[in-house]
């Protein structure tokens, strides 16, 4: 690739980058309607955080699995690895929901 080409790479990721920052500039009241819609649902504070937790710590990612395969040679490390940190996340999504459930009541 040339340096002309990779500039007009450049360009084009940054031109997506501004529109995509642009697009956020009426941002304010989408998040409020979002608000008001999670409260309308019933869902309580402590399991919002709680799913947040368990998704931020689990490996959801198929493709991720497939590579750790690929890499080890077996599916016993993706196994293990799905497993284990689905134990922690649930773990870890439990506390949080009890946790905040005790600091907001």
């Amino acid at each position: 690739m040339s340096m002309g080409e990779t500039l007009e790479v450049e360009v084009q990721e940054f031109q997506a980058q501004a529109q995509d920052l642009s697009a956020l500039e009426g941002a304010e009241e989408d998040v409020v309607s979002l608000a008001e819609r999670v409260e309308a649902s019933g869902l309580p504070l402590g399991s919002g955080f709680a799913l947040l937790v368990f998704f931020a710590i689990a490996a959801q990612c198929v493709s991720t699995l497939a590579v750790l395969r690929r890499e080890s040679g077996s599916w016993r490390l993706p196994v293990q690895m799905f497993i284990g940190y689905g134990l922690l996340a649930y773990a870890a999504a439990f506390a949080t929901y009890r946790l905040v459930e005790w600091l907001v009541a």
